[in-house]
């Protein structure tokens, strides 16, 4: 084998301490492999560190000593560094606690890296140190060899590998038998729209489908967007009824709701950089002396409906900004807005022009009508929920505290496969697709906003692993011109609520590579199945939208629907005394809990645009209750009773509590090793039952004894 048949390098590294800033590497090993498990050359190097030190502590953890290292070079000025990094070139490395870690300490800049620690995390509760989570595989260990950097490698791989074939089998899994059997499949399917003709001993069937000649001529035109692929990995059969047999969700109010919200913050926000822009450059064409010449006053005149006499700079500024194609005419050393804009700032007074926060009422107002009529909405309850919550966020939001030198609103953005950027959204060689809501340049920095309408709220963390806030990050830095912007800001507006969340990134391309990874990983995924030929293409997928997904309620998921659970008529009268008695009772419960989620969504719908108390009985009141609570920094409060209020530590932790997670967490960062005996020690175990059908994979992630 070459080089080109190991895509992956394993890296690991021991060191002489946690800090990269202040302790060195002692011992780095690179290995080449591919996802069989198969391996090529391997570089292990010992270093010397610049100390000339290394600790006892290190050396028992590590088992290495000065006396090993004394004559070799440094891992920074001995070209070892160097040495390991043309070894990687542009390969995906992998190891574990590699991000938080190893490439800390290496100072390698890699096109990829692969962390064995977050996967586990992911996938399974509890400890997760390389032991364990080699342990947990049946991987074998062996604690006289570990903590060397070749072996840890080793077994990192083997890791890697292990996950690697375990998710290939629950793949498989899920594209076990329910309906897919040629002679099967003309039962259950018409033949043009593939929906169920008849309910089938789901036992007895397979799950997927057998795409036809048809089938593949429609998927060969497909452009990939974040929905698609997001709608493809939560349910491979959803995603082909809608994509590929068309057919289509109905629209549901929240949906409706949220697209007018979008188009109406969309709109506001608009407004405000059109005059934002206006004012600045009034400003700007005054201090440059620019004069209207006869001709242009008569133009603007006709233009906007207007007497020569009462044309102003104003209005040429709004013509400017409506007409970027005449700058160089008026403004003979700019080419662009950008550049406009650009030089207007540095000219002019911040504080010489108006910066807008909001439309006025009527404006505003105007544009809630616009949105409404915009989507044909003629469903009252929609209606009023977008105006109220369309009127709370014109209270709240303030579009003066959003910086941007130059805003795009609403962006279109298209690709093709080589990710260069196409003009028209709808190009024959478009590849993937996206519209971002708004994209701000201001100064270093350019802001993505993305405007949420939902009631569920994602954590600034949740937000930070979100995909598709990492394809909006993709498709932004793919669109703009590259070294025009070194940092980016992520901003969520929760239109309903008033609340934004943001962050920063200070290395774009490193979130932009994992989107692009998600991406290809996704697409292959999606073209797997359809050259599947025995059936078990684009199975149904259990997951935590099954309870209202049109296809179930249609009765056309042959893994959820109501008409298989309809077979129990009364519920009441039924005993469950067999296995299958039993099945069907079950899926009563489970279409039972959508109607549930229904009809509480129907009561909280009505109960928002409610303009009385609504009594359920004579002590109860239905309504939205929120309350405030605070949240005490655990590292603040500590150091303010021990150092201030002087108060005896023992007195203080017995108010605290320390999740399993938290204690998990702080195991693995200080890589602590706790035996039985010491758990045992300070903790004890409690007992909790849930009732409840879970698949093999959900059981495993809850933790329970019999997953």
């Amino acid at each position: 084998m070459d080089e080109s048949d190991f895509k992956f390098v394993g890296i690991d590294s021991e060191t002489t301490g946690l800090d990269d800033q202040r302790d060195e590497v002692l011992e780095v090993t690179a290995i080449e492999f591919n996802e069989q498990g198969q391996t090529g050359r391997i570089i292990t190097k010992l270093c010397k560190p610049m100390a000339s030190y290394i600790s006892a502590e290190v050396t028992a953890i590590n088992h290495i000593t000065y006396d090993m290292v004394s004559n070799c070079p440094n891992y920074l000025t001995g070209g070892i560094r160097e040495e390991v990094a043309k070894f990687i070139g542009n390969r995906t490395v992998v190891g574990h606690n590699i991000i938080d870690f190893d490439l800390k300490f290496l100072k390698i800049k890699v096109k990829r890296a692969i962390d064995t620690l977050l996967i586990c995390r992911k996938k399974y509760p509890g400890g997760n140190r390389l032991k364990s989570a080699c342990l947990r595989l049946n991987i074998k260990w062996d604690d006289s060899f570990s903590h060397r950097s070749e072996y840890d490698v080793k077994k990192c791989i083997e890791l890697y590998c292990k996950i690697l074939a375990i998710e290939e089998k629950e793949r498989a899994k899920l594209e076990a038998p329910l309906f897919a059997v040629p002679a099967e499949a003309s039962k259950v399917y018409t033949t043009d729209a593939g929906t169920i003709k008849e309910i089938v001993d789901i036992d007895d069937m397979k799950l997927g489908i057998i795409p036809n000649k048809a089938d593949k001529d429609l998927f060969a035109t497909q452009t990939y967007s974040y929905s698609r692929l997001n709608l493809f990995n939560q349910c491979p059969f959803k995603w082909y009824m809608q994509y590929i047999k068309n057919l289509r969700e109905p629209d549901k109010d929240y949906l409706v709701t949220g697209k007018i919200c979008h188009k109406v913050a969309e709109w506001a926000g608009e407004w405000c950089y059109k005059e934002l822009f206006k004012n600045k450059i009034e400003v700007f064409a005054v201090l440059k002396g620019i004069k209207l010449d006869n001709q242009t006053i008569k133009d603007l005149a006709v233009k906007y409906s207007k007497k020569e006499e009462t044309i102003t700079m104003r209005d040429f500024a709004t013509y400017i900004g409506q007409n970027p194609i005449v700058i160089s005419t008026y403004f003979p050393n700019i080419k662009n807005i950008g550049e406009l804009i650009y030089e207007a700032d540095q000219v002019i007074p911040e504080n010489s022009y108006e910066k807008p926060s909001m439309p006025d009422l009527t404006i505003y107002n105007d544009l809630i009508e616009k949105a409404i009529n915009f989507y044909k909405c003629s469903d009252v309850d929609v209606i009023n929920d977008a105006k109220k919550i369309m009127t709370r966020f014109y209270t709240l939001k303030d579009f003066a505290l959003t910086p941007g030198d130059l805003t795009l609103t609403e962006k279109r953005l298209v690709f093709d496969r080589s990710w260069n950027s196409l003009n028209d959204f709808f190009a024959p060689n478009a590849f993937f697709r996206g519209i971002v809501d708004v994209i701000s340049y201001f100064g270093e920095y350019v802001i993505i906003t993305d405007y949420k309408s939902s009631r569920k709220m994602m954590t600034l963390d949740q937000i930070k692993e979100d995909r598709q806030t990492m394809v909006y990050v993709l498709l932004t830095y793919m669109f703009l011109p590259k070294g025009s912007f070194k940092r980016m800001i992520v901003r969520i507006e929760y239109v309903r609520y008033g609340e934004t969340l943001e962050y920063e990134i200070s290395n774009p391309k490193e979130v932009v590579d994992r989107a692009l990874a998600w991406i290809g990983d996704s697409i292959q995924s999606v073209e797997k199945e359809m050259l599947k030929t025995d059936g078990t293409a684009f199975a149904p997928r259990r997951n935590e939208y099954c309870h209202t997904c049109f296809l179930g309620e249609d009765g056309m998921c042959p893994l959820f629907n109501k008409k298989i659970s309809g077979k129990l008529d009364d519920p009441f009268a039924c005993s469950v005394s067999t296995t299958d008695e039993c099945k069907m009772a079950w899926k009563r419960i489970e279409v039972n809990k959508a109607e549930i989620t229904r009809l509480v969504k129907l009561c909280k719908s009505f109960t928002e645009q409610s303009q009385n108390q609504i009594k359920i009985d004579t002590n109860a009141t239905l309504d939205f209750y929120i309350s405030n609570q605070r949240e005490y920094d655990v590292t603040k409060t500590l150091e303010f009773l021990l150092g201030k209020k002087k108060l005896d530590l023992r007195n203080i932790i017995k108010y605290f509590n320390i999740s399993t997670a938290e204690m998990t967490k702080l195991v693995e960062d200080e890589k602590l090793v706790l035996t039985t005996e010491e758990l045992n020690l300070i903790s004890t175990i409690k007992r909790k039952t849930t009732f409840d059908a879970f698949t093999p994979e959900e059981a495993k992630s809850k933790n329970v004894i019999n997953s």
